[in-house]
């Protein structure tokens, strides 16, 4: 979610230099474009190839635009050169970093075309009176060309026509690309495509959303039939409609039809769950700054565990262990730092203790509702005997200072 303002700025970026740029190779725009996608790369892996997609497919269509069939060659050169400059300027976070990534697999399972067309297909009937449009044009140009080697859609298309069919394009090889493919992580069997189809439709969605706008504005300009351009405004207007309501059924469902005012406060819900570790997490945001860690049991994902480190953004030694295990590309690493934090709050050995304490440089030591709940061996007496203090205390919560 970090990275939709990035590859929004890379879009912006995309499009006002090909109004500017009159050469294949520009330097300014390939650095800047590998720079940018670097970015995407670093923040959301999957954006890298996602935006690369768009960048590629509008390269090539402008190219088209100028220079015939003689583009893709020069597409594919420019495309070379980004993607150097994207590895070099990402190098030295790529050394470091281990993709979920375990390879690459057919699709055995498909969606029925109408749970895409329920999720898409409002988009589909924006777009494609747009797509027909162009196919027109294009038809038309074929026509009086005579000959198609030497064919230029210079006098027919914009540059803007052009970076929103890219859009269109793009956004349709996204909801596509899960049907036929996916990338293989931990999650199996009817999960096994989740993580695939939710990194590239969830920006399918953003980039047709960027499309549809344009596309009212462009054909209530090129349409002269008032009918039919009522006629699109009216289905434009059904199908931002319907998109409009889905946050009244999401949130009634989420909170249970509205029956007990939640408020906008996320983590409020532990005054009356956890109320001491709620007294704690005031505690914590008002007294501890910097980047201390703070020692806290370790959870399953979707779970009230972690709610120290989710409600303060302290470190911990341990997240929530299946989404940990997902991204580190393995269970062995969350595993080991899982019994680690076991042995810290159970072992009788302080020795062990202490040295765990010096591996993860722990400052704070959390003991709360949740620890009770996890570790039935629970044993405080070494914190006290390795020297920490009670800096608050609210029930039976504690926090202690090494």
């Amino acid at each position: 979610m970090n990275d939709i303002f990035i590859v929004l700025f890379f879009l912006s970026f995309l499009f006002v230099s090909f109004l500017t740029v009159t050469k294949i190779f520009d330097w300014k725009f390939i650095i800047f474009s590998g720079f940018i996608l670097s970015i995407c790369y670093m923040t959301n892996a999957w954006d890298f190839a996602i935006y690369g997609l768009m960048l590629a497919i509008f390269t090539l269509l402008i190219n088209f635009k100028k220079h015939g069939f003689d583009s893709l060659t020069k597409t594919i050169l420019n495309g070379s050169l980004i993607i150097g400059c994207w590895y070099l300027f990402s190098l030295p976070f790529s050394l470091n970093f281990t993709p979920m990534v375990e390879g690459i697999k057919i699709a055995d399972v498909h969606s029925p075309f109408y749970q895409l067309f329920i999720l898409y297909g409002g988009f589909w009937l924006i777009c494609l009176p747009f797509v027909i449009y162009l196919l027109f044009l294009l038809i038309k140009n074929i026509s009086a060309s005579r000959q198609i080697y030497k064919l230029k859609i210079k006098n027919y298309f914009s540059t803007s026509d052009i970076f929103v069919i890219s859009l269109i394009i793009t956004a349709t090889l996204l909801v596509i690309i899960p049907e036929l493919i996916y990338i293989k992580d931990i999650y199996t069997f009817e999960y096994r495509r989740a993580n695939t189809m939710f990194k590239l439709v969830y920006q399918a969605f953003i980039i047709y959303s960027l499309a549809s706008g344009y596309i009212l504005i462009r054909l209530s300009q090129i349409i002269k039939s008032n009918f039919f351009i009522n006629f699109y405004k009216i289905i434009f207007s059904i199908i931002l409609s319907i998109h409009l309501i889905y946050p009244y059924f999401a949130i009634k469902s989420y909170y249970n039809n509205f029956e007990k005012y939640q408020g906008l406060n996320g983590f409020k819900y532990l005054q009356d769950i956890y109320p001491d570790n709620y007294q704690a997490i005031l505690w914590i945001n008002k007294n501890i700054f910097g980047q201390p860690v703070m020692l806290e049991a370790v959870g399953d994902s979707y779970t009230t565990f972690n709610q120290v480190s989710s409600s303060t953004g302290l470190p911990t030694v341990q997240g929530w262990i299946v989404h940990e295990w997902l991204w580190r590309g393995g269970y062995n690493t969350p595993k080991a730092r899982a019994d680690d934090v076991e042995k810290i709050y159970t072992s009788k050995n302080i020795t062990e203790i202490k040295n765990l304490i010096d591996k993860y440089q722990i400052k704070y030591i959390f003991v709360g509702s949740k620890e009770f709940e996890k570790y039935f061996k629970l044993n405080q007496d070494n914190f006290i005997k390795l020297g920490a203090k009670v800096v608050f205390q609210s029930g039976k919560t504690i926090i202690y200072q090494l």
